[in-house]
């Protein structure tokens, strides 16, 4: 099954780019093939989050179905000093130069795979060790990729506050965001997110601070809209040192490769959650702060 896997990233690779039904059938298709009884949606959020979080593939461009393939880098780890993962496209040539190049240097290359996961490929060795892998193997080396992508996360509550206003197209669809079940229903409800789709197109739209209807990413609107009523939908446990939140609604994108690049792990899927693990309280709190929650150990007053 691992290898099943692995031959998914190597085919998306292939690709590069394409929709989310045939990224769906080629799922389906490895599941079947490995005579697997699983739940395929629930396999194919669980894979599309890996990927996603791992920098391998952008999903949902632009509020479309397709996806793309990003290009590979090693990306330097921040809770794991001279550690780097290799994200984006991946092939079995580039793994074989890797592996050869880094038994030239001393490094240690380190394939981590379980069941119903992708394999994250790992180079242990000195920082000058792996940047010399990188550049022979001609793709970039990015120290403390954590720390990084954190310097340009934009504020959920600064892009509400410059989302150009826009109205729904007529004849679409329309389903809200209900803060009880956490669960998309139709119909138009007040103070959530509102989803209008057409065909494999969808558009989601949310109030800003003055009342205005701006469409955003759908992530960025749930918890766009989650701030502004003062929702706590996203718990830091500093004990675990682990963030969770629903499975409705996960950390927007470039979020969750922040966490994702704290330890080089993806986040697990349990019980309607979903939990990010190995996150510092210091990193925490800015991602709290950042998507419009409140920052761990302090409580929202109404």
């Amino acid at each position: 099954m691992t290898m099943s896997w692995d031959t998914l990233l190597y085919w998306l690779t292939h690709q590069q780019e394409g929709s989310w039904i045939t990224f769906r059938r080629a799922v389906t298709e490895l599941a079947s093939f490995e005579h697997l009884d699983v739940d395929i949606s629930y396999l194919c959020r669980n894979l599309r989050f890996q990927l996603s979080e791992a920098s391998h593939i952008d999903f949902f461009i632009d509020g479309s179905q397709r996806w793309k393939i990003r290009p590979p880098i090693l990306a330097g780890l921040l809770n794991c000093p001279n550690t780097a993962v290799l994200c984006g496209g991946r092939t079995p040539k580039l793994l074989s130069q890797m592996c050869d190049v880094a038994a030239t240097l001393n490094c240690q290359i380190i394939s981590d795979a379980t069941s119903q996961k992708i394999a994250e490929i790992r180079v242990r060795g000195t920082e000058e060790g792996i940047r010399q892998i990188a550049a022979i193997i001609g793709i970039p080396f990015v120290p403390q990729q954590a720390k990084c992508l954190s310097q340009d996360l934009n504020p959920i509550l600064k892009q509400l506050e410059i989302a150009e206003e826009a109205t729904p197209l007529a004849g679409w669809s329309a389903q809200s965001f209900d803060w009880q079940s956490r669960k998309w229903v139709d119909g138009v409800l007040q103070h959530t997110v509102y989803e209008y789709s057409y065909y494999n197109t969808c558009h989601y739209f949310v109030h800003n601070q003055q009342g205005r209807l701006v469409r955003m990413p759908k992530h960025e609107a749930i918890y766009a809209a989650a701030a502004l009523r003062y929702l706590q939908v996203a718990v830091y446990n500093k004990t675990q040192r682990t963030l969770t939140t629903d499975v409705s609604s996960p950390l927007p994108e470039m979020y969750a490769r922040v966490a994702y690049f704290c330890a080089g792990r993806p986040s697990q899927i349990a019980q309607g959650q979903i939990v990010y693990n190995e996150i510092s309280p210091d990193l925490a709190g800015l991602l709290l702060v950042a998507i419009g929650q409140n920052h761990p150990g302090l409580r929202w007053v109404n």
